[in-house]
């Protein structure tokens, strides 16, 4: 059987336009973001576009479990959108398209707290999936 091919897969750590109530960023981020972009991300070769929500109702009951005596500091994101691609020349030339640009760039000004977007990339390794144990 062949391997797998590895996907990149780029996570965005996100904050609401503060002038956005809870609801109303993920509504919005729903609603006309994610439609907004996902055409745009298909064209590009991305294989696959989520967004996680994290309200705050979600952060708080996690915040309160026992995390190794309190050690686990818990982020204030409101959510991540994580695309994954066979290559991050895909991600790049996705960035360089003028709907990107006209179009994308504006809406997430107006949903977004920009300043504190964080990235990571990276690939991942399955060891549990459907609640069974995946051997190597």
């Amino acid at each position: 059987m062949p391997e797998a091919k590895k996907l990149v897969r780029v996570t965005v750590v996100l904050y609401r336009n503060p002038a956005l109530t809870e609801d109303e960023f993920h509504r919005y981020w729903s609603e006309v973001h994610g439609p907004l972009v996902r055409g745009w991300l298909a064209r590009h070769g991305i294989v696959k576009y989520t967004q996680n929500h994290t309200p705050s109702k979600l952060r708080q009951i996690m915040s309160q479990m026992n995390w190794q005596n309190d050690a686990v500091n818990f982020d204030d994101a409101d959510g991540t959108g994580e695309v994954w691609m066979e290559s991050l020349e895909s991600f790049g030339a996705a960035t360089k398209d003028p709907y990107y640009i006209e179009k994308v760039v504006p809406d997430e000004k107006y949903l977004l707290d920009v300043s504190r977007i964080r990235m990571s990339i990276g690939y991942e390794e399955h060891h549990v999936e459907e609640g069974m144990v995946r051997e190597s």
